[in-house]
């Protein structure tokens, strides 16, 4: 379908892993539930992986008929497991966490949320795609909210559905605030804990230099291809011992 606003693969899995961690919470809170809400946000961000290899098909097609659907389950899981053989076989076991369901309770029920929160995202995408006067996205909201109307008797997202439905705007609110209060802190948690065995930090990004530096750590920050990290760098920080500045030859510049 036509899109006025072209949305890829790592968007898309973002958004998932938000509205994931978002139901958790709200299944932990409201309806007694116990699951990880951080361990739904990787397996959102996982979970249209195994599309490297696959690619993406689409929806209509794969749930055209059970055989069409239980047949691409099986390239998908094909594919991810192609994708965990690429792995040393020391990381195997953490991915295969993340790509496959326990057979936990909690596991299987954080998974549909998971999938719920697919859902959502799809039915965000539609909206926008109505709001900017694109109606091709019709059928595809009609069918995404029956989906969401079958999933809501067993999944606490009947209270979002509601939501979003009556006040769309608000819906991208609540995700903006566990981005601030709940996911951000699980992301600077992991960024901690990757930079911590390191003593110095070679990097081209900017964000990585201006953290190594918060953190305490020395860094050699690189130019990258248009030299906005040498402006930077002469402009703000020439004046830190902590950190050295390298621009590559330009054959070499990444």
């Amino acid at each position: 379908m036509r899109n006025s606003r072209e949305e890829n693969l790592s968007e898309h899995s973002m958004e998932v892993a938000m509205i994931a961690h978002a139901l958790c919470i709200i299944a932990n809170t409201r309806f007694d539930r116990n699951l990880n809400a951080d361990r739904a946000a990787v397996v959102g961000i996982y979970h249209d992986a195994s599309e490297i290899i696959t690619g993406d098909m689409p929806t209509p097609v794969k749930y055209y008929s059970e055989d069409i659907r239980d047949a691409y389950k099986k390239v998908e899981a094909v594919a991810e497991y192609k994708l965990l053989n690429k792995l040393p076989d020391d990381m195997r076991e953490p991915y295969e966490r993340v790509f496959f369901a326990g057979e936990e309770s909690d596991d299987i029920y954080m998974r549909r949320l998971v999938k719920a929160a697919d859902k959502l995202s799809a039915l965000i995408k539609c909206i926008e795609e109505e709001k900017s006067g694109n109606t091709e996205f019709a059928t595809a909201k009609e069918s995404t909210l029956k989906t969401l109307i079958a999933m809501r008797e067993e999944l606490p997202a009947q209270r979002i559905m509601k939501l979003l439905r009556t006040h769309p705007g608000r819906f991208g609110k609540i995700i903006d605030w566990h981005a601030r209060h709940g996911f951000r802190t699980s992301i600077l948690q992991s960024a901690l804990a990757f930079l911590a065995p390191y003593e110095t930090i070679v990097t081209t990004r900017l964000h990585g230099a201006i953290f190594g530096l918060l953190t305490g750590k020395k860094v050699v920050l690189l130019d990258n291809s248009y030299g906005k990290n040498g402006h930077l760098f002469e402009t703000w920080l020439s004046d830190c011992d902590e950190i050295a500045f390298h621009r590559p030859e330009r054959s070499q510049r990444p």
